[in-house]
């Protein structure tokens, strides 16, 4: 089953004094079962350390798990986190970040629901994520990151506390059109793409005002195969001793023995008004004296 981005949406807010809350909304209920991912990026002037515990939910209080994350040197005052939940059978609209730091604090928040993904949390991930960070701008990335299989949802994630700096996502893969960028609080963004089945690469490249960055990169393992609809109704078969098969080719036209010695397809060529013999095709051996066939009877003509 392959994956695929369903939607997406993004905001940030910016707190001079207190504990900032960002609630973000879909555009459209997600479907149950569809996996909803938030990534977030947030700068605290005090260097407090991003929070990684319950600090992300859904609009129905349920707790999207950190599957990566990045917080403290070198970047003290930033911290990058990825953040996953199955949709549940009653989806909400809307993923809600909490956070409880210093002063001057600012969020960024960009989340998805993307179908076709294995259920779980860290177990839907393929293999550790590779995370970065750093402040210099040009060519960044990647993080060291491999993963086992190919075709899963491989999704590079870059955040900023602000510069401004202006990002161009890494050639190869589809920049989320919600990214936030050139902002002077936060920058959030992901670009995403098939994984290889082994050492991803790409690179962001930044211009602008220098400031903390930090990156991201993961490939998210997809569903099983669906399963078929429907009943398969097995053919039918009968066991005859094989002398009678010996016995019939001598009386049935055209008959013949497959390479094995055992009876292949045949078809008769009955004279006028005699019926049309079965057609038999040989399904396998169970001994030396029995086969088993698959056949279906026909009309006769007179």
């Amino acid at each position: 089953m392959a994956w695929s981005v369903v939607q997406s949406a993004s905001g940030g807010v910016t707190v001079s004094a207190g504990s900032p809350t960002l609630t973000v909304t879909f555009g459209s209920t997600p479907s149950a079962g569809n996996k909803l991912i938030a990534y977030v990026t947030i700068s605290d002037v005090w260097g407090t350390d991003f929070p990684l515990a319950s600090c992300v939910k859904d609009g129905l209080g349920n707790t999207l798990t950190s599957v990566a994350s990045i917080s403290g040197t070198p970047n003290a005052n930033q911290g990058l986190g990825v953040f996953v939940l199955d949709a549940p059978a009653s989806p909400s609209t809307q993923v809600k970040l909490t956070y409880s730091g210093g002063s001057s604090v600012e969020v960024a928040m960009l989340i998805q629901e993307v179908s076709g993904l294995a259920s779980g949390t860290s177990a839907s991930v393929d293999g550790t994520p590779g995370t970065s960070q750093g402040s210099a701008t040009g060519s960044i990335g990647p993080p060291s990151y491999t993963d086992a299989a190919s075709s899963e949802y491989l999704a590079y994630v870059y955040g900023d506390n602000g510069g401004p700096l202006t990002w161009t996502a890494p050639g190869g893969y589809t920049a989320d059109s919600h990214g936030i960028n050139s902002s002077s609080s936060n920058d959030i963004a992901v670009a995403y793409k098939n994984s290889t089945g082994g050492t991803e690469t790409g690179s962001w490249s930044l211009s602008g005002t220098p400031a903390g960055w930090g990156l991201a990169l993961l490939a998210f393992k997809v569903a099983a195969g669906g399963a078929v609809n429907g009943t398969v109704q097995p053919a039918a078969t009968v066991q005859r001793p094989r002398r009678f098969w010996q016995q019939a080719r001598g009386r049935l036209g055209n008959s013949s023995l497959a390479a094995d010695g055992s009876l292949g397809n045949f078809n008769a060529a009955p004279g006028p008004g005699t019926p049309q013999p079965p057609q038999y095709q040989v399904l396998g051996r169970t001994s030396r004296f029995t086969e088993t066939y698959r056949f279906s009877i026909q009309p006769g003509s007179g």
